[in-house]
């Protein structure tokens, strides 16, 4: 009784430590195949087998650079076949958001005053420049800014989105931001 107790006591710790020593031996035999494996020549048939595989790889890359480069060409050839066919829209009654009776410094000095004038508009410039000089984007979300003037300037070309929730001038937008800076150092 007393030796059944101690073999079902020891036992489990035997075959323990015998799965132990199996799995370190194992791990030995590979250690060894991995080094001895890493230390062999290749026969000569096995370089002549990655010569060859490695020249099918070459020839493949080089089809398919080929095929791209043909399909660039044709696609250049299309761009500029649609370009040659449909020449650039020019628009000499509205161009870059100016009016056809009006000059750059006339509608700008309409805007900026307009702008000024409008305790709506003023607020919404002031945060939009505030935005735009930082960097910050999601000018939509912000205090003080409408939608209403977002549009307004938008619509005006004194801002367009720049992607991702930002806006920047436009040309006309720092001209009517530079009237804006000199009214209000000059009061």
């Amino acid at each position: 009784m007393i030796s059944t107790a101690l073999l079902i006591t020891l036992f489990p710790f035997i075959t323990n430590d015998a799965f132990f020593l199996h799995i370190k031996f194992n791990k030995w035999k590979l250690d060894q195949k991995n080094a001895l494996e890493m230390n062999t020549l290749l026969t000569l048939e096995q370089s002549i087998q990655l010569r060859e595989d490695l020249l099918k790889a070459e020839e493949r890359m080089e089809g398919f650079l080929e095929r791209k480069n043909q399909e660039i060409k044709e696609l250049t050839m299309k761009v500029a076949q649609l370009s040659a066919a449909n020449p650039p829209l020019k628009n000499e009654s509205v161009e870059m958001g100016q009016r056809k009776d009006q000059s750059d410094d006339d509608l700008v000095d309409q805007l900026a005053t307009k702008i000024n004038n409008s305790d709506e508009l003023k607020k919404s410039f002031d945060v939009t420049v505030m935005y735009i000089q930082g960097g910050y984007s999601n000018l939509l979300g912000a205090d003080n800014v409408t939608s209403k003037a977002i549009a307004y300037f938008e619509s005006n070309n004194i801002i367009k989105s720049a992607g991702e929730g930002k806006y920047v001038f436009t040309d006309i937008g720092r001209e009517i931001l530079k009237k804006s800076l000199e009214k209000s150092f000059a009061s």
